[in-house]
């Protein structure tokens, strides 16, 4: 004997009664046909991905059961041919993570993009890093936060930025401004 797991959806209109009395009858069919029910756990009713029979919602109940190929294979005849049972799935517990087997899943996880590209074969994808803000401090105050060896290369930098003007290498943009004649007064 194997142990399984089953999980069914029942028409969101039955009464409790009913749906105990369903529950019962799939009980039933398991003992009948040489299994064993470990537990029954309605999860209770739940919103459907999309709608199955005209219905939004339904009733969740799962199943353990301990059984052999002919309890499984009843149980999902007497699903199958049962009216209030929207859809149901068989299968065997030693495929299931042993931790999650027990819990309701209150909701499920929001999926990411790294869950998105795991399903179709892509590698995870990496973020660029975000740039740091400089913060616009005035130059006295970063020259007073900054390391005497920084202030050092600082101050060689701007020696050079000011001899490459005066040589005529400066960027285009900054000689135009420096160059352009100003508007005369009129008046």
């Amino acid at each position: 004997m194997r142990e399984y797991e089953c999980l069914y959806i029942l028409h969101p209109g039955l009464s409790e009664e009913d749906v105990n009395t369903l529950s019962e009858r799939f009980s039933q069919v398991v003992r009948d046909n040489g299994g064993e029910v470990l537990s029954v756990n309605p999860w209770g009713k739940r919103r459907l991905a999309y709608e199955i029979a005209h219905c939004k919602e339904g009733i969740y109940i799962q199943m353990r059961l301990n059984g052999d190929l002919q309890a499984t294979a009843e149980l999902d005849q007497a699903l199958r041919f049962s009216e209030h049972a929207l859809r149901h799935l068989i299968v065997r517990a030693d495929e299931l993570d042993p931790a999650a087997t027990n819990e309701i899943p209150e909701q499920l996880p929001e999926p990411t993009l790294d869950d998105y590209d795991a399903r179709r074969g892509r590698a995870a994808r990496t973020e660029a890093p975000a740039e740091e803000a400089v913060d616009a401090a005035p130059e006295g105050e970063a020259a007073a936060e900054a390391p005497a060896d920084e202030v050092e290369v600082g101050a060689a930098a701007e020696e050079q930025s000011a001899g490459a003007e005066s040589a005529g290498e400066a960027e285009p943009g900054a000689a135009a401004e420096e160059t352009a004649p100003e508007p005369e007064e009129e008046g």
